[in-house]
């Protein structure tokens, strides 16, 4: 896909999009009568920050109009049901960064990835129809979202968010498209670019930084993480004494099937306060002494599936 551009005699320009059926060695253009015309000679295609995305068939991109950037971004979205061949196009003004679970659900952000340091809580909409209307349904935690994926056979929602170029860098899951989230980590290793194919394979890019060291690629595949991004309830015996606690709160936990699990310690806005993975069952003590009164939040995950249980402190 390209910038609009004319094409053996065409009167106007038109998006200049490709199409192989022979896995690249032969191309043909899309005709001009196939593609919407561009609304006006500033409305560009764009790369980068989920500005595409592909389900089967279904393929989408988004545009935007050159003379609002960087200031607005998102024109409209396009969409081809028969991987390329004809195409339509929305609505998209002032969102960026699609990523669809299936031909029907999909996200977006609002805002502007180039803002900087300070933007926080980035607005994130939803659709259900493929693209063709949009409302918003939350919203990401924390300063600069890097990337959001909505997640195929789950529809939980991966962000990643930074505070600076440098870190720290965030990971977070959401069950409710973006009301509340669960902070998964916090390192300074960042990864952005998130694609998901299910809930136990996903790859991300490293962080563009203005240093020296080597850029990376990442693939997750697979741990006791799985569980919560999967967004599958499991059955646990999760023993939690006492509850609520005024100091010290000591966890057992009894899984109906032995294996690898995490354990995820949040407070109430999701915020990671610790973690820690076992093996089998096991039994551990959170000390509460230097956290304020309130509610928190202790998640189970399993490669099958997570559990949330809250402890209250007085």
């Amino acid at each position: 896909m390209g910038d609009p551009t004319n094409y053996q005699g065409s009167a106007n320009p038109f998006f200049e999009i490709w199409r192989t059926v022979d896995g690249g060695q032969n191309w043909v253009r899309i005709p001009e009568s196939e593609i919407p015309a561009p609304i006006s000679s500033s409305e560009y295609g764009w790369s980068g920050h989920g500005s595409y995305d592909a389900i089967g068939q279904t393929i989408w991109f988004e545009t935007m109009n050159g003379a609002n950037f960087p200031t607005v971004l998102g024109s409209r979205l396009f969409r081809s049901k028969d991987a390329g061949q004809t195409w339509e196009a929305f609505n998209f003004e002032g969102l960026y960064g699609i990523s669809f679970a299936d031909s029907l659900n999909g996200i977006a952000l609002e805002g502007n990835p180039w803002v900087g340091e300070g933007q926080t809580n980035t607005p994130i909409y939803r659709t259900t129809d493929g693209g063709e209307t949009w409302q918003q349904s939350g919203e990401i935690n924390g300063q600069m979202t890097t990337s959001a994926e909505l997640v195929p056979n789950s529809l939980a929602i991966i962000a990643t968010t930074r505070e600076n170029n440098f870190g720290p860098y965030t990971t977070q899951v959401s069950h409710d498209w973006g009301q509340t989230w669960i902070q998964l980590g916090v390192t300074d290793e960042f990864v952005a670019g998130l694609t998901f194919s299910n809930p136990s394979v996903g790859y991300g890019g490293d962080w563009q930084r203005a240093s020296n060291k080597p850029f990376n690629m990442y693939k997750y595949s697979g741990s006791p993480i799985t569980g919560i991004i999967s967004n599958k309830k499991i059955e646990a015996n999760v023993d939690i004494n006492p509850n609520p606690a005024t100091d010290k709160v000591n966890i057992e936990i009894t899984l109906p099937q032995p294996g690898q699990f995490a354990i995820l310690f949040n407070d109430q806005n999701g915020r990671l306060l610790a973690k820690r993975q076992f093996e089998n069952n096991g039994t551990f003590t959170i000390d509460l002494t230097g956290y304020p009164a309130g509610v928190y939040l202790l998640t189970l995950s399993t490669k099958g599936g997570f559990l949330t249980r809250t402890i209250l402190k007085k």
